[in-house]
């Protein structure tokens, strides 16, 4: 979990490199709100790292996991 600015894109490093492939990486952020559920996603998947878009107007703490061998 980290705290992600409004509109931002954040780059989390792995604590441990997988070391073939990243299969998926998600991250999501708990709201009371239905209409913020999709203002957030991961782009630029690797075996070590991750960025994580922040999409909504404020600061949220982020959750995520990658899924990898």
């Amino acid at each position: 979990v980290f705290s992600a600015t409004a509109n931002s894109a954040t780059v989390v490093n792995f604590p441990i490199t997988f070391p073939n492939a990243i299969l998926n990486g998600y991250a999501d952020y708990f709201s009371a709100s239905v209409a913020l559920q999709n203002s957030c996603s991961t782009n630029n998947r690797f075996t070590s790292n991750m960025e994580i878009i922040n999409g909504d107007s404020s600061t949220r703490n982020i959750s995520w996991f990658a899924i990898g061998y």
